[in-house]
């Protein structure tokens, strides 16, 4: 829709509270930080064939730096 991309998904909060409703989350990119990082690898003998396996420790977070982008509505049916 116009420049903007809806992302569905089915983790969608369920109020049961009175009526039924959802809560939705929706907001602009800049609002948010991701960063990501491999702290630990490791190369070892694959042991059902031959060569190596690496296996490694990833750590990530996200914080919100522009409250301002998002938001919080609840939807009806």
């Amino acid at each position: 829709m116009d420049r903007f991309s809806i992302f569905q998904s089915r983790n969608i909060a369920k109020n049961t509270s009175g009526t039924t409703s959802w809560s939705l989350m929706f907001g602009h990119s800049a609002g948010l930080a991701f960063a990501a990082q491999i702290v630990e690898a490791q190369m070892i003998d694959n042991p059902s064939d031959f060569g190596y396996l690496i296996r490694g420790l990833m750590v990530f977070g996200f914080q919100t730096i522009g409250a301002t982008y998002l938001g919080a509505s609840y939807a009806h049916p």
